[in-house]
């Protein structure tokens, strides 16, 4: 009549001591006496987003039931050793069926937490495909605009011995301050509205800084080549037909 325990269940009934070979009485039917004899790290038992709670493992003979499963870790495809697997199996006990094999990676992808995850970043990952695309679409048009009712000062400061650079920063400089505005409102907006998705997030943070950093300068890259188009027609304004509209 023995056990082993995680972590969790260490600190939860002997917080600060070394549990191996202190005992556990487990009242289910009947009051029964267990030996600590191991210790091992938490597990997320229920699903990927739970936190680990206590848990222990009993021998098979003190436990017994008709189903058993068993974790292999290998090298390569572990298709290949299913044959193997059940060879020895068999030879063990004929009377053991092997059912069913399933990979590690297969058992978590077709859980009901990445499933649900799934869907959600994918909807939100559309979203978000959208507004990136308005955001891109938004800008260049601005500044088109912008451009476009400037033409003529534009003219002017060539004719006055601007020279494109200068005119290519301005444009450049003035669709910068629209995506730093956008940006700080974003980062905000995320900051403000990830404690929704909370339950969604899976070994990142709330706060990640690689998340907010890698999407920002993505952002800034896509907004800069959205800004470049305006800002090169704006270097192309001919001075003399400006002139000659003033």
């Amino acid at each position: 009549m023995v056990m082993v325990i995680n972590e969790t269940m260490a600190e939860s009934l002997f917080p600060g001591e070394n549990p191996i070979g202190l005992e556990v009485v487990i009242d289910a039917d009947e009051a029964t006496t267990f030996q600590v004899v191991g210790l091992v790290g938490d597990v997320r038992m229920g699903t990927l987003a739970s936190d680990p709670r206590s848990a222990m493992y009993l021998s098979y003979y003190a436990n017994r039931n008709n189903r058993m499963r068993i974790a292999l870790r290998t090298e390569g495809d572990p298709a290949v050793l299913a044959p193997a697997v059940r060879a020895t199996v068999s030879q063990l006990d004929p009377n053991i069926p092997v059912t069913e094999f399933e990979t590690m990676e297969s058992i978590i992808a077709n859980s009901d937490t990445v499933s649900s995850s799934r869907m959600v970043t994918s909807s939100l990952g559309l979203f978000a495909g959208v507004a990136l695309l308005l955001a891109t679409v938004g800008i260049y048009g601005v500044l088109a605009h912008y451009v476009s009712q400037r033409s003529r000062e534009i003219g002017v400061r060539v004719a006055l011995g601007a020279q494109g650079s200068n005119v290519l920063k301005m444009v450049l400089g003035r669709g910068m301050i629209l995506v730093g505005i956008g940006l700080v409102l974003g980062i905000a907006g995320a900051l403000a509205g990830v404690r929704f998705l909370e339950q969604q997030l899976y070994g990142v943070g709330q706060t990640d800084p690689l998340t907010f950093v890698s999407v920002s300068v993505f952002f800034i890259l896509v907004a800069t080549i959205a800004c470049l188009l305006p800002a090169w027609r704006a270097t192309r304004v001919d001075p003399i037909i400006a002139l000659q509209a003033e």
